[in-house]
């Protein structure tokens, strides 16, 4: 179920830079595609290896965590560095949107 204040999730033709009415989409993460050999998917997330079950893509903004997974998206694709955005911009804040459902 999507909140009502959900970030949409952006058609492959449109730009990574979108207009919010709060501001603006800085990064989206990505995941990989399905059938990404392991070596790729790490590129996109980190699963701990403890994990029962990986996590799958539900096309390319979307994921299924199973539960008591654990994931990081501080990867190659998806790393958010603060300190670049701090240094190189004037922004104040950022914010991280998320749509979680069960």
């Amino acid at each position: 179920m999507a909140s009502k204040n959900a970030v949409p999730a952006a058609k492959p033709d449109q730009t990574d830079i979108m207009r919010e009415p709060n501001g603006e989409l800085l990064q989206r993460v990505i995941v990989p595609r399905a059938g990404d050999p392991l070596d790729v998917r790490s590129l996109y997330l980190d699963e701990d290896k403890s994990n029962q079950r990986r996590s799958r893509g539900h096309g390319r903004t979307e994921v299924e965590i199973p539960a008591d997974a654990e994931v990081s998206f501080a990867t190659y694709f998806n790393a958010f560095p603060a300190i670049y955005w701090r240094r190189w911009t004037a922004l104040s804040l950022v914010e991280l949107r998320l749509t979680v459902s069960d």
